[in-house]
């Protein structure tokens, strides 16, 4: 059920991105059969979600809102999404998140769940000063560090000795990073082991532009690019973001995996 409702949660994703999706586009993005799509899709119809294939658009619509919508409606999407998943003890709530996240595309939220956001809000921007004053004392103990909006342009590439501009975020913490990581093409560095643990830094971290991520229990499981332009693939409890960018790479290099 579990693998069931995140799919129906990348449905309602992928309908409000740029792209359109007609059923076998949704499927192959999906990467399972038309099948086991309409079943998902027929889940979000009974949880009281409406989604439709328009036959002279051409593809899937959520909800009753119109093109001239669709920006602020993805806006919402992330909106919701990041304060949501940021809060901690979320690994029964998956199919709560789906409503809301449904509520929110279709223009339909009730007055409690704005007081739950305003909720989420404030949590989260506890955890965000939390961090703060969590990187500042690292910077203290001499751990190289930068605001964010620095005008700071250094290579990564010259240099272990990267700018990081955030604190390390525990991986459920704060997904919003990763989602910043993606939207900007900016560089997370990702720890396999402890990062407080002097004698692994420098060993057991590399330095990756994501290109998606999935959700466990525990960890995030980061696919991306490093700055050889090796398709890693990284499964860790620790990252942070580092606002650089990768010079542009055509080497083909082998992949690097960590389990």
């Amino acid at each position: 059920m579990r693998s069931r409702l995140d799919r129906a949660l990348r449905i309602l994703k992928l309908l409000q991105s740029v792209e359109t999706y007609d059923p076998c586009a949704l499927a192959k993005k999906l990467q399972v059969g038309r099948r086991t799509m309409f079943r998902d899709i027929a889940l979000l119809r009974e949880m009281g979600i409406e989604v439709y294939y328009a036959p002279e658009r051409g593809h899937y619509v959520v909800g009753k809102t119109g093109s001239a919508q669709a920006d602020s409606c993805r806006s919402q999407f992330r909106d919701v999404f990041n304060r949501v998943m940021s809060v901690d003890n979320q690994d029964d709530s998956v199919e709560t998140i789906i409503r809301q996240v449904a509520l929110a595309l279709a223009g339909q939220l009730d007055d409690s769940y704005t007081d739950h956001r305003d909720t989420l809000s404030n949590g989260w921007e506890s955890r965000r000063d939390n961090q703060t004053m969590a990187a500042k004392s690292r910077a203290a103990n001499g751990v190289a560090s930068n605001r964010r909006g620095d005008d700071d342009q250094s290579d990564p590439e010259r240099s272990n000795a990267i700018a990081l501009p955030t604190a390390w975020f525990f991986t459920r913490d704060n997904l919003s990073v990763l989602t910043r990581a993606l939207d900007d093409a900016f560089i997370i560095e990702v720890s396999e082991s402890d990062p407080d643990d002097k004698l692994a830094m420098g060993e057991s971290t590399i330095f990756v532009r994501p290109t998606a991520f999935t959700v466990d229990r525990d960890n995030v499981i980061v696919l991306g690019v490093d700055f050889r332009g090796s398709q890693v693939s990284l499964t860790s409890r620790y990252f942070r973001l580092v606002e650089h960018r990768f010079r542009n790479r055509t080497a083909s290099r082998p992949s690097h995996t960590w389990h």
